[in-house]
């Protein structure tokens, strides 16, 4: 009988006004977009039922009331297997209730109740490197579903990176990677794109940074897709941007990991109230002081291999006959490995 899939749980005090939440945990290889997707759930409705507190006049009626109830219902369940693990199922099933508390179209909620698996199994995206956000496929109406934005920073900045007519007329990186296939585009163009691409391989840019800061407001959240991974992102009222560490092996008090610079190496990790953790403090972060240069040494190995895989991809490629063509276009095939498909496709990779 094949092992049931169950995440780790734990429960973590965050934010100046304390909120006590579970939250799921990732192990190596596991469905970061579930993850996110249910974290952010829970962490967007501590904000709302804050502001409900402050402000009784703003509480929620009718849908907006019964989603807050469902979303409940997912606290209640991860509290019950606190430092234990709870089982997908049962959480896909609570997902699931909170679909049929908003939405009253049967076709909608079966259509995206048939495919909540694949936030198990590998969620595909598309971003827009031009514009920022994603098109309107799969994964964003998932998100969207739930009421959850869906964000990344992997944008071109048209002050400083090259061939503003490719990239506004390509846009995606499904049309990127199909142009850079493509044996009668010009070399040049494809050259200077592909070595954009090569230097932002953690896909963040400075530029995207600065929409992302213009586009998220203050004390809010969102769920945000970089280095193919699904995380959760906090803005600070200060503008700083955080990170939902969910990392089974970090167990202690660590919550945040503040975005410092672009590339990552220098990111800095936090308490669930934003205090700073030091090397040498006391709350638990790492098993000995070499661990938190361990950790920025695996982000910056994982940086650099996620660069060389893009790099062999191009070089193997070969002028696409009709046939790959044709079989290059096929869109949201199911897809049970998490690496990154050999096609147009990004998924939720852990290295």
């Amino acid at each position: 009988m094949a092992e049931e899939i169950a995440f780790a749980v734990k429960r973590i005090t965050w934010s100046q006004y304390e909120h006590e939440t579970p939250i799921l945990l990732q192990e190596a290889n596991g469905p970061c977009p579930l993850i996110a997707l249910v974290n952010t759930l829970l962490l967007q409705n501590d904000i709302l039922q804050r502001e409900a507190d402050f402000n009784p006049k703003s509480k929620s009626v009718g849908g907006a009331a019964r989603h807050t109830e469902s979303i409940g219902k997912i606290r209640a369940l991860l509290h019950r297997h606190l430092d234990q693990n709870v089982p997908l199922n049962e959480v896909l099933a609570c997902l699931g209730d909170v679909l049929l508390d908003v939405y009253d179209d049967l076709s909608v909620v079966n259509r995206l109740l048939e495919n909540l698996p694949l936030l198990h199994t590998g969620l595909s995206v598309n971003p827009n490197v031009y514009r920022g956000g994603f098109p309107r496929d799969l994964s964003s109406e998932i998100f969207d579903a739930f009421g959850l934005h869906f964000v990344h920073g992997w944008i071109w900045d048209p002050l400083v990176d090259p061939r503003k007519d490719y990239f506004k007329r390509l846009q995606t990186f499904d049309d990127i990677q199909d142009f850079l296939l493509h044996p009668e585009e010009d070399p040049a163009a494809k050259a200077d794109i592909q070595q954009w691409l090569d230097n932002h391989s953690t896909q963040l840019t400075a530029h995207g940074l600065k929409l992302l800061d213009e586009k998220i407001a203050p004390d809010s959240l969102a769920v945000f897709f970089r280095n193919n991974h699904f995380m959760t992102i906090y803005k600070a009222h200060d503008h700083d941007f955080y990170l939902l560490v969910t990392d089974l092996s970090l167990l202690g008090k660590c919550v945040w990991q503040l975005m410092v610079l672009v590339s990552g190496s220098e990111d800095l990790f936090f308490a669930g109230n934003f205090v700073p953790i030091l090397e040498n403090s006391d709350l638990g972060l790492f098993n000995n002081h070499e661990d938190l240069n361990l950790v920025r040494q695996l982000q910056e190995e994982e940086d650099a291999a996620m660069a060389q895989r893009m790099q062999k991809k191009y070089e193997k490629r070969t002028p696409a006959l009709p046939k790959e063509k044709t079989e290059k276009k096929e869109k949201h095939a199911k897809n049970d490995n998490l690496d990154v498909p050999k096609k147009s496709k990004l998924l939720c990779v852990v290295v």
